[in-house]
């Protein structure tokens, strides 16, 4: 009897797949496995400023990079800069109610007290 490595049934020594789960038997092969090496990369040398990697000419890029039109480009800058704005308003706001809450505070530990 051959005991399936799936599920465990036994099934005749006869039998190409497992009678229950039908998973096929794999006849032991006696030949050794080849381990290969992992291939070598390759090296990459420096180029000078300017040029382009040679091993960039042979990538395909599908075509030209595109490029932005300037009115996006202009738009996420003005975006930038509301945001920025935004922040330091807030961010002055904040401050200027955080000093009147310390002068209030201040003025309230020196002003004289009210006794009869």
């Amino acid at each position: 009897m051959v005991k399936c490595p799936a599920c465990g049934f036994e099934s005749p020594d006869s039998a190409q797949w497992c009678d229950f789960c039908k998973e096929p038997f794999r006849k032991a092969s006696k030949k050794e496995p080849s381990i290969q090496p992992p291939p070598e990369k390759p090296k990459i040398e420096a180029v000078p400023n300017g040029q382009i990697p040679p091993h960039f000419l042979d990538m395909d890029t599908g075509g030209n990079i595109p490029v932005l039109p300037s009115w996006v480009r202009y738009a996420a800058w003005a975006v930038l800069g509301a945001w920025l704005i935004a922040m330091i308003t807030l961010f002055t706001t904040y401050m200027a109610k955080q000093d009147a809450l310390e002068n209030a505070a201040a003025a309230r530990r020196h002003a004289p007290s009210r006794a009869r």
